[in-house]
């Protein structure tokens, strides 16, 4: 059998670069219809990294430009929720650095680990800081993000922040925390008295509807010896 017979009956099963890199370009456009088509030739080649942006996964560009149904998709075909770029970044630090707060829902809906870093030690929450996105940083932070993350060279995340808005979120976070714990604490002693009382009063009812009043006094002419 011939070498040109043996390629068409068996085709390779890896793409070439220039269609991996066609492939995660559509995803990034959140290009349903080409992410399809590549998909149904290659599908073990989901996780399939491009030749620049550090090599990224079709769900790292997809993370990257905000395409959240994209992300969704390709989610459901397969593709790793922490999977890596050749530079080491997961679909949630990509989403995070570029202020995608939807994406990083949907990310962490699926199972993202919170706390998964990046090079040097970076979080996603060090890098939203780092770029000033603070939406995406109070929501990391309403999530349970670790503000007192610090990376290899020993910074945290306070000492990332790159604006004013941002810096003032993470620097306010510690009291916002103490006062919703206060304001829940209240709340719950709030919620413990009125069910107390509550209790009392069903238990004063309930002596009430048992409480037989005493005889009235005799009115009348007594009766004789």
């Amino acid at each position: 059998m011939s070498d040109d017979k043996l390629t068409n009956e068996f085709p390779a099963t890896l793409p070439s670069q220039q269609e991996i890199d066609a492939f995660v370009d559509a995803a990034g456009k959140g290009d349903i219809l080409a992410v399809n088509a590549f998909l149904s030739r290659r599908p073990g080649a989901i996780e399939a990294q491009n030749s620049r942006n550090d090599g990224e996964t079709a769900l790292n560009n997809a993370a990257r430009e905000g395409q959240k149904a994209m992300v969704e998709m390709l989610l459901g075909k397969g593709a790793q929720v922490d999977g890596r770029s050749k530079a080491n970044w997961s679909p949630l630090i990509t989403a995070a650095s570029c202020g995608r707060t939807e994406v990083i829902a949907l990310l962490l809906e699926k199972g993202a680990e919170m706390e998964a870093v990046a090079q040097e030690g970076w979080t996603a929450l060090m890098w939203a800081a780092r770029f000033g996105h603070a939406d995406t940083v109070r929501f990391l932070l309403e999530k349970g993000a670790n503000l007192g993350a610090v990376n290899i060279r020993g910074k945290t995340v306070p000492e990332l922040a790159d604006n004013s808005e941002t810096i003032e979120l993470i620097e306010q976070w510690p009291e916002i925390i103490r006062q919703r714990a206060e304001l829940e604490h209240k709340t719950k002693e709030r919620e413990i008295a009125e069910a107390l009382a509550r209790e009392l009063d069903a238990r004063r009812l309930e002596k009430l509807k048992n409480h037989r009043p005493p005889n009235p006094p005799f009115k009348g002419k007594k009766p004789g010896p």
